[in-house]
């Protein structure tokens, strides 16, 4: 059967990196002493608006790295109960090599626009906000913010 180290590779990280670029949350805040903004993530938001150029975005590390360990907690643990309590199935091979593609197209689609010269990283944030609204976010979805959405009506 599989062990948990096959399991991880397999289905635990490609269903964590799927479900980490598909579903997050925006964040409508008003940062002190700046722009209203958009930020992106779940639990907690690691990226905004940058705000020097109208093409560039704010990363924070830590909270990158505590959304993505949330992710992955979330998928092992939830695996990891299927795996030892209910079905003890072998992997199937077409599920494991979609997964595994789906993954890695939006893995290299994000390095992409991650990669953007424009965009400035940071280790933590290093701003206060105040948060007006927010919502889940799927990458289908387009943001329309408040002050937008009220003049639509």
């Amino acid at each position: 059967m599989n062990s948990i180290k096959e399991l991880t590779y397999k289905r635990i990280i490609p269903l964590t990196i799927i479900s980490f670029i598909v579903i997050t949350k925006w964040w409508y805040v008003l940062p002190i002493d700046a722009p209203h903004s958009i930020m992106t993530g779940f639990p907690l938001a690691y990226s905004c608006e940058g705000w020097h150029t109208s093409m560039s975005e704010q990363y924070f590390i830590m909270e990158f790295f505590i959304d993505i360990l949330f992710y992955f907690i979330i998928w092992f643990s939830l695996i990891y109960l299927i795996h030892r309590y209910l079905i003890k199935k072998k992997l199937n091979r077409i599920i494991t090599i979609v997964l595994i593609s789906l993954s890695g197209i939006f893995l290299l689609l994000s390095i992409l626009i991650v990669s953007n010269p424009d965009n400035l990283f940071y280790l933590k944030r290093e701003f206060e906000t105040e948060t007006i609204e927010t919502q889940p976010k799927f990458i289908w979805k387009h943001i329309i913010r408040s002050e937008n959405r009220k003049q639509k009506e």
